[in-house]
């Protein structure tokens, strides 16, 4: 992962980069610091988090995480509850898009952009000068501390960069990559020479596609980035590129570069989304009291504009949470999701439709179907009202306490109890005996 650190001079100063940035410190009554491929605690793993990175100062922790499960999408925390960009509290003030999420602290006039491939860290020279600690070094406008380790000597950035780590976490050194020369020797010279590597690719960042930037930020150290990590590490042909167009954007320059380099560099959206390389960092929704309070724009200025993929023209982002583009406002169910002119739905016990002539929803009781009420003529049983949802049906239900009771038999009888569905029925059958003067004699079975 690739950090830049931009220091603002009052006068016009350069850039300077280096590999990483883990603490920041501005004036001795704040403390900034941005720890990246942090493990938070605090973050739910309900998808696969293959980036995360933490900016906490004295009054908000943030953090900003890229998961995957199945598609990349951006997480931002802020003091553990899950936010969705824009948003504004009294320190901070995150937008988001799918490319960028960008956090700018307004008091002591920082800005952090995060990428997937790099943190751009936006530092005002007032405040930070000689007052930073970290992989970037001290913040004097030289690159040559940048690659101060903690006990203040100068080493290069491969042996210091494992030093700077949060106390009690792994860290794993990263190794230089290994760069092979042919070999001489003095009897036989070589017969061929290996040519110098210069990647086409890295031109761009010198050519007329960044020239409105060049007089703000000096392509220089980008260029030998550039060139270093495409001739050593092969799978960072963007990373330059994509730095120097952020830095462009934070000093108010927006370049559409990506067409540029034949298709290595695209960025691919969603099938619901664009590409703009200039779109509006808070992008429009159908909520106008979230336009008024970000104060957005469909037409972007340029001092305020961020990469990223946004709703397709004649479109308008739905909200923040559902990311759903819509072509009309009008309708939402009650599910918080919009609703199409036309389209019907269940709502409790309504039948509701978006009305397409009012563009409003419109709700009716739901229709009940028709049913024959049950005949309830055995013991026991009692009509019965019952709600089924949102429709009454009825039934025979067994109310015990209509059943009829025991009956007496007369001499020569007894009484034969059956269960029924719902009530006991009760018989009196003959007993075989003789009933003479008021009682009951059993009959012999060889009497006559």
């Amino acid at each position: 992962m690739m950090f830049i650190h931009q220091e603002r001079m009052e006068s016009p100063g350069r850039s300077a980069t280096a590999p990483q940035l883990p603490a920041t410190k501005a004036q001795s009554q704040r403390h900034l610091l941005i720890v990246p491929n942090h493990k938070s605690p605090y973050v739910p793993m309900d998808g696969k988090l293959s980036k995360s990175t933490m900016i906490k100062d004295a009054a908000s922790t943030m953090n900003v995480n890229l998961k995957t499960g199945g598609t990349v999408t951006n997480a931002v925390y802020v003091n553990r509850k899950r936010i969705y960009p824009a948003f504004e509290n009294s320190v901070l003030f995150i937008t988001s898009t799918d490319m960028v999420i960008t956090l700018t602290i307004p008091e002591i006039n920082t800005k952090v952009v995060y990428r997937s491939s790099s943190i751009s860290i936006d530092l005002p020279y007032t405040l930070f000068g000689g007052n930073t600690e970290g992989q970037c070094g001290t913040c004097d406008n030289s690159q040559n501390n940048d690659c101060r380790s903690p006990n203040g000597q100068v080493d290069s950035c491969s042996d210091s960069a494992g030093q700077w780590q949060v106390p009690g976490t792994p860290c794993v050194t990263p190794t230089t990559p290994t760069i092979t020369t042919s070999p001489t020797t003095s009897s036989k010279p070589p017969t061929t020479t290996q040519p110098p590597c210069k990647p086409p690719i890295c031109n761009i960042l010198t050519s007329s596609v960044f020239k409105a930037c060049h007089k703000v930020v000096p392509p220089g150290p980008f260029v030998t980035g550039c060139v270093f990590d495409n001739c050593n590490l092969g799978n960072k042909t963007c990373t330059s590129l994509e730095a120097y167009a952020t830095e462009c954007s934070n000093e108010g320059v927006c370049i559409d570069w990506r067409n540029a380099t034949n298709g290595r560099c695209e960025q691919t959206c969603p099938s619901n989304k664009v590409y703009k390389a200039c779109g509006s960092s808070v992008e429009p929704t159908c909520n106008n009291r979230y336009n008024k309070k970000f104060d957005t724009d469909t037409n972007a200025s340029t001092n305020n504009t961020t990469e990223g993929c946004f709703c397709p023209p004649g479109t308008i982002l739905f909200n923040t949470v559902y990311d759903i583009c819509v072509a009309s406002c009008d309708c939402v169910g009650p599910d918080g999701k919009p609703k199409k002119p036309g389209d019907t739905w269940i709502s409790g016990c309504n039948t509701c439709k978006c009305d397409k002539d009012s563009m409003s929803i419109q709700c009716e009781p739901a229709p009940c179907p028709t049913v024959q009420s049950p005949v309830c003529s055995g013991p026991g049983q009692q009509l019965v009202n019952n709600t089924d949802g949102c429709c009454t049906t009825q039934s025979c239900d067994c109310n015990v306490n209509l059943c009829p009771g025991p009956i007496n038999c007369p001499l020569g009888f007894q009484l034969n109890i059956t269960s029924g569905d719902c009530c006991q029925s009760y018989e009196c059958v003959p007993k075989g005996v003789c009933v003479y003067d008021m009682n009951e004699y059993k009959v012999s079975p060889n009497s006559i």
